[in-house]
């Protein structure tokens, strides 16, 4: 979230949480998405259609960012002045870091990765897709009880939410890369 955009929970009028459960996501981006379509502004002023298709347009971008775990989570901790984008890390500031036990363990499941997909083993990569998928549900509960606690003013869960969402986001690599050679690889009989 970039600091000219607006709170994306604001812009869709709900409250900041981790814990956002999807259909009142959905419900609430529908209810506020019908107060700015472009079709009742048909008739207005070049103006008045302007704004409405800029709220439509930062209430899409909205609902695709909560919607995502990851990026709410990183959302989130910007809101508490924690800027985890990886711009950041090269201009200067705060570098956070995980580590070394868990980088040798990104780096072990890359390599098994690496060594099922030139053998074309696919069940090997299903394998370690659930193995991730499971580590990430871990990490999704560990998330959900810290921002619970950050929400309610204990602000000693940060380190902790900081390293779990960066964490996440090495396994959300890993599962895209695991799409992308899904998507790609052909099936071997």
């Amino acid at each position: 979230m970039s600091k000219r955009q607006r709170n994306p929970f604001e812009v869709l009028g709900l409250e900041p949480s981790y814990s956002l459960a999807r259909v009142d996501l959905e419900t609430r981006y529908r209810d506020v998405s019908r107060v700015y379509h472009p079709d009742r502004f048909s008739l207005a002023s070049v103006t008045e259609r302007t704004k409405a298709l800029r709220h439509t347009t930062e209430l899409n971008d909205a609902y695709r960012l909560l919607k995502n775990d990851n990026r709410r989570a990183e959302c989130l901790l910007d809101m508490y002045g924690v800027d985890l984008s990886e711009e950041s890390e090269h201009a200067g500031r705060t570098r956070h870091e995980l580590s070394p036990e868990f980088l040798e363990e990104v780096m072990e499941l890359r390599e098994a990765l690496a060594e099922a997909q030139a053998a074309g083993a696919r069940v090997t990569v299903a394998g370690l897709r659930c193995q991730i998928e499971d580590k990430m549900a871990e990490l999704h509960a560990v998330l959900r009880k810290g921002f619970d606690e950050l929400l309610s003013e204990k602000t000693l869960a940060l380190p902790l939410l900081i390293r779990t969402v960066l964490m996440q986001r090495y396994y959300q690599r890993f599962l895209d890369e695991i799409s992308a050679y899904e998507d790609t690889e052909p099936l071997r009989s």
